[in-house]
């Protein structure tokens, strides 16, 4: 049973905008190439292979230490800022990801990075959910929050895992093959075979949760998580029109109870179920690409992974002058930081989050 109530200090998060007074924050440190490439191969549009070619240049594995430090600056940046609104700010601390991973069935030359926190770990109220990635490269990803994870435990969350994956061959689609006009997938990634999901599919909305099925999330995942937090909260499974897809947070964002903005290239908001029918839900402005990008179009719609402090203050790319006149005109206060030297690390402010205590209790939000 999750506890319905926030308790001052302790885990807590039944929302992605009520008051934000704890987070994790990534660490891009040490950051690789993933080792088995194949979830990036199913998330990139081979169009943009020069994209990888310029961070990984001539077969190199490692991220070049210059855009690390850059990132880092960014982090640092970013903490500043949270703390300066008066959020408990926690980091990973990150491990070796140039070691190689071997278990009976598989091996991997090196792992990825622990860049994204909101990938592998879901809280929902005072439960902390580590996911069952199906990137073999990020095998023992948590590693790296496993300082702030046995403290949260002490501080009363109820920490648990989800079944480890064997992550065999077959639990692969080993001839990705996509529709030639408009590039479904006709199968996803990943099968049925096992339990599967990636924490940054589901997005919650007080007792209501959505999730999206994508390359590394399937329905055996889903039904897992519904499993442990059922009755207590009803899950949504939505429909994502991206071909390309990973995680839900660049494609949908609650602003705050009411408000929802959504990609267009990667939802029919006719996909939300009917509880959405009360809400105000809003197309969300388009991308800035700037000079600094490194990602270029291949960032897609990482505008909309802002990180919301309250239902006002709004954590946004410096950049995103168009995301930021329209948050503008809704009434909420756009706070800026550089972070695009991060999005090549496969994210932005809510990929590189994960909110530990939120002041808010277990309600229903429609």
């Amino acid at each position: 049973m999750i506890t319905n109530k926030y308790i001052n200090n302790g885990i807590c998060s039944f929302t992605e905008w009520d008051p934000l007074e704890e987070v994790l924050l990534g660490d891009p440190l040490g950051a690789m190439k993933p080792g088995d490439m194949s979830v990036f191969d199913a998330v990139i549009p081979p169009v943009y292979a020069d994209v990888l070619e310029g961070i990984f240049p001539n077969g190199t594995t490692e991220y070049p230490q210059e855009l690390i430090d850059k990132a880092r600056l960014e982090v640092k940046e970013l903490r500043k800022i949270l703390e300066g609104e008066g959020v408990k700010v926690n980091v990973a601390e990150p491990i070796d990801f140039s070691q190689s991973l071997k278990t009976p069935n598989w091996e991997v030359p090196h792992q990825f990075c622990s860049s994204n926190p909101r990938d592998s770990l879901l809280i929902i109220g005072d439960l902390i959910i580590e996911a069952p990635m199906a990137d073999r490269s990020r095998y023992f990803e948590t590693f790296a929050y496993r300082n702030a994870l046995k403290d949260f435990s002490k501080r009363g969350a109820k920490w648990i895992s989800a079944p480890k994956p064997i992550l065999s061959d077959e639990t692969f689609t080993s001839n990705l093959e996509r529709d030639p006009i408009d590039g479904h997938p006709t199968k996803w990634l990943i099968n049925e075979e096992e339990i599967l999901f990636d924490a940054a599919d589901f997005m919650k909305f007080g007792k209501d949760i959505l999730v999206s099925k994508s390359h590394v999330t399937n329905a055996a995942g889903i039904e897992w998580v519904k499993s442990i937090i059922e009755p207590q909260f009803t899950v949504h499974v939505i429909e994502t029109k991206n071909p390309y897809a990973m995680h839900l947070d660049d494609t949908i964002m609650p602003l705050d109870q009411g408000r929802l903005i959504y990609s267009p290239d990667y939802l029919d908001p006719a996909a939300l179920p009917d509880i959405f029918k009360s809400w105000e839900i809003i197309e969300a402005p388009s991308v800035v690409i700037s000079e600094k990008n490194r990602l270029g179009k291949l960032s897609g719609w990482l505008n909309i992974n802002m990180l919301s402090l309250d239902n006002k203050r709004i954590l946004v790319e410096t950049n995103q002058t168009h995301t930021i006149n329209f948050l503008k005109k809704l009434g909420m206060q756009p706070i800026l930081c550089d972070f695009e030297n991060y999005f090549p690390f496969v994210g932005s402010f809510h990929c590189a989050s994960l909110d530990i205590r939120r002041v808010g209790d277990l309600r229903n939000c429609f």
